[in-house]
C-alpha cells in the first residue's frame, strides 16, 4: 500500500508529505483547493505523462516521492523479475523528478529507471479510476479486458496467445514464401541455364596448360621443323660430313689404343665414352621430333576455339577450370534446394493449418471459459448494482464470434437496463453520469478480490450520486476497503464521514502567491469538514450536530463489517 506521499514545488503545492493508512482514506476540499494535483502527483509517479507546466511557478524542478509496502507475494514476484525488491527497510520508493525544461528522471528505491519500467512497476502497486476511466465502460473495446481481468482468465489467455504467436509466425514464414517465389523461379531458370552451359563445355581440371603449349607448338611448327632438321644433319650427319656423333665415335675409338700407356688418357676415354653415349640418346631423341613438328591447321583451329570457349566461361564463372566446375556444383546443390522448395511449401502449408488449429481450440476454450464466467459476472455485478441503489437494473454481457486475433475470438459489450421492462442496451444509450460511476464501482468492487493490486485510487467515483446513492457508495468502498487501501477524492458527505482517514486540501495566499496544503483530520476537524460540505461556507450548529451524527452511524457501520469478517 501507498504509504507516504512527498510532493515537491507540483503547480500550488510548495511542499507536502502525505501519511496514508491502511483501509479507507478520503481527501475533500473546496473546488479548485488542489484535489486533482494530488492524483496527479501520484499519476507522475506512475509513469504518466508529466510535463513542465507541472512545474511550481518559480521552481527549477519538482519531485514526487510514493513510498510503497507491499505483502502481496504475486505482485513481489512479478517486481522482482523486473529487477525490483523492496529497499532494506521493506519498502518500494518511487521517484519521479521533472525540471522547468521538460527534462526528467525517474528513480526505483534510488536507482534510475525509464518511464516505461516505473509505468510497469506502478501498474502493479496502483490502480487509478476517475471520472475518464468510467468513459472507458462507454468503449467497447475496453470491455472485453475488463472482462478477463474479473474472470481471472489470465492463464487461459497467455496459453491461447503463445498459440495465436506461433500461428501468425508460421503465416508469415508462408507469406514471404509466396512473395520469393517468383524470385526463386526466375533464379532457377538462371541456375538451369548455367548448369547447362558449363556441363556443355565439358570442362577437365589441368587442360588449360596442355593446350597453351600445344598452341604454341603448332604456331612455331615451321621453326621448330627446320631446327630439328638441322640439328639432324649436324649430330648424324650428311653426304658432306659425318656428325658430331660419328666424329665423337671416332675420337673415343682412336684414343682407346693407347689407354693402356697412361692413366690421362684412360680418364678421357671413360669421359669421351660418357659423352658419346649421352650424346648418341641426345641425336636419338631430336630424330624423333622429325615428324612430331609437323604444322596441323585443323588442329591449331580446334585448340585455338577451345581456348577461346574456356576463356569466355572464365569472365562469367571463376578465373580457372577448377574454380568453374567448384561453382558448377554449387549452382546443382542450389538448384536442387530450390527445387525440393516445394515440397518444403507442402510442408509449411501443413504446419500452418496445424497451429491455426491449435490456436482455434485454445481461442475456444478461452471463449468457453470467458461465457461461463461471463454469467458469474452478470450475477454479481447485478447484485452489487441492486446494493448501489440500482434496484432495477440487469446487466448481460453480449459475446460476437470474430476472426482469430490476439485476444482470442470473442467480441464482448456490456449490456444493460436501469429500469424495470426496458431492454438491455448498450451502456452509452442508457447510463447517465450517476450511474456510470455506480457500475464501474460496481465492476471495480469485483475486481478488488480479483486483482494482486493493493492500492485503489477513486477519483470522483460520486460523480452525478447523492442522498441514498452515495451512502450506499460508500459504505460499498468501506467494504472495498477492508480488502485493499482505498484513497479517494470525493464531495460527498457520505464518503468523508465513512473513512478511516480523513485529509483536507486547502488552499491560502501568502504575500501573492498561492500554497495548496494537505492537513489530516481529527474528530472535531472532520466534524467541521462535513459540515461545510453540507452547509457551505457558512457552518451551522445543525450542520456541526449532523455531522456528528454521519461519522456516529459511518463507525457503526464499520463496526460491523468488522464483525462480519
Amino acid at each position: 500500500m501507498l504509504e507516504l506521499l512527498h510532493i515537491e514545488n507540483i503547480a500550488v503545492i510548495e511542499r507536502s508529505d502525505i501519511e496514508l493508512s491502511p483501509g479507507f482514506n478520503v481527501m475533500t476540499g473546496e473546488t479548485g483547493a488542489g484535489k486533482s494535483i494530488v492524483i496527479d502527483s501520484i499519476n507522475t509517479i506512475l509513469g504518466a505523462r508529466a510535463s513542465r507546466e507541472l512545474v511550481r511557478t518559480g521552481a527549477a524542478r519538482a519531485s514526487v516521492t510514493g513510498s510503497f509496502r507491499c505483502e502481496t507475494k504475486e505482485v513481489l514476484e512479478s517486481l522482482s523479475s523486473m529487477g525490483v525488491t523492496p529497499d532494506e527497510d521493506g519498502f518500494i520508493v518511487l521517484r519521479r523528478d521533472i525540471t522547468s525544461d521538460g527534462r526528467g528522471t525517474c528513480r526505483i528505491n534510488g536507482s534510475p529507471v525509464s518511464v516505461g519500467v516505473l509505468r510497469e512497476a506502478g501498474a502493479l502497486l496502483v490502480s487509478i479510476h476517475g471520472q475518464h476511466e468510467n468513459q472507458k465502460l462507454l468503449n467497447d473495446s475496453q470491455h472485453l479486458s475488463l472482462l478477463d481481468r474479473a474472470s481471472k482468465s489470465g492463464q487461459l489467455l497467455e496459453e491461447y496467445s503463445e498459440k495465436y504467436r506461433i500461428y501468425k509466425e508460421y503465416e508469415r514464414k508462408l507469406k514471404s514464401f509466396e512473395t520469393d517465389e517468383k524470385k526463386r523461379a526466375q533464379r532457377a531458370d538462371m541456375l538451369r541455364y548455367q548448369i547447362g552451359e558449363l556441363n556443355e563445355a565439358n570442362l577437365v581440371p589441368g587442360e588449360e596448360e596442355p593446350l597453351e603449349e600445344r598452341r604454341l607448338i603448332l604456331q612455331n611448327a615451321s621453326r621448330l621443323s627446320e631446327a630439328v632438321t638441322r640439328a639432324n644433319v649436324m649430330l648424324y650427319g650428311d653426304d658432306t660430313s659425318d656428325g658430331a656423333v660419328s666424329e665423337v665415335d671416332k675420337a673415343r675409338r682412336e684414343l682407346s689404343g693407347c689407354s693402356n700407356i697412361t692413366s690421362t688418357i684412360d680418364r678421357l676415354c671413360d669421359e669421351l665414352d660418357d659423352i658419346y653415349e649421352r650424346l648418341r640418346q641426345a641425336a636419338n631423341d631430336v630424330l624423333s621430333l622429325t615428324d612430331k613438328y609437323e604444322y596441323n591447321e585443323r588442329e591449331l583451329d580446334d585448340i585455338e576455339f577451345r581456348l577461346d570457349t574456356l576463356s569466355k566461361l572464365k569472365k562469367k564463372y571463376g578465373s580457372s577450370v577448377e574454380e568453374m566446375l567448384a561453382y558448377l556444383e554449387d549452382c546443382k546443390t542450389e538448384l536442387s534446394d530450390m527445387e525440393s522448395a516445394d515440397f518444403d511449401r507442402e510442408k509449411l502449408e501443413k504446419q500452418l493449418e496445424l497451429k491455426k488449429s491449435e490456436a482455434l481450440e485454445a481461442a475456444k476454450k478461452l471463449s468457453d471459459y470467458r461465457k461461463k464466467s461471463a454469467l458469474e459476472l452478470e450475477k454479481l455485478i447485478t447484485g452489487e448494482l441492486k446494493y448501489l441503489d440500482m434496484k432495477n437494473a440487469r446487466f448481460v454481457t453480449e459475446f460476437k464470434e470474430v476472426p482469430m486475433s490476439g485476444s482470442g475470438t470473442d467480441e464482448v459489450r456490456f449490456l444493460i437496463s436501469v429500469n424495470a421492462g426496458e431492454e438491455v442496451r448498450p451502456l452509452s444509450k442508457i447510463a447517465s453520469g450517476g450511474e456510470l460511476s455506480r457500475i464501474m464501482l460496481a465492476l471495480q468492487s469485483i475486481l478488488a478480490s480479483a486483482d494482486d493490486i493493493e492500492t485503489m485510487i477513486f477519483d470522483e467515483i460520486d460523480t452525478g450520486v447523492s442522498g441514498r446513492a452515495a451512502q450506499k457508495v460508500a459504505e460499498k468502498l468501506a467494504g472495498v476497503a477492508r480488502l485493499k487501501q482505498v484513497i479517494c477524492v470525493t464531495h460527498s458527505t457520505q464518503l468523508a464521514a465513512m473513512a478511516d482517514c480523513h485529509m483536507l486540501i486547502e488552499k491560502r495566499e501568502e504575500r501573492g502567491r498561492t500554497y495548496t496544503s494537505v492537513v489530516p483530520l481529527e474528530e472535531e476537524g472532520r466534524q467541521r469538514e462535513l459540515a461545510r460540505i453540507t452547509s457551505g461556507a457558512t457552518v451551522t450548529e445543525s450542520g456541526l450536530k449532523n455531522a456528528l451524527e454521519m461519522l456516529s452511524q459511518a463507525r457503526e457501520y464499520k463496526k460491523g463489517l468488522r464483525q462480519e469478517m
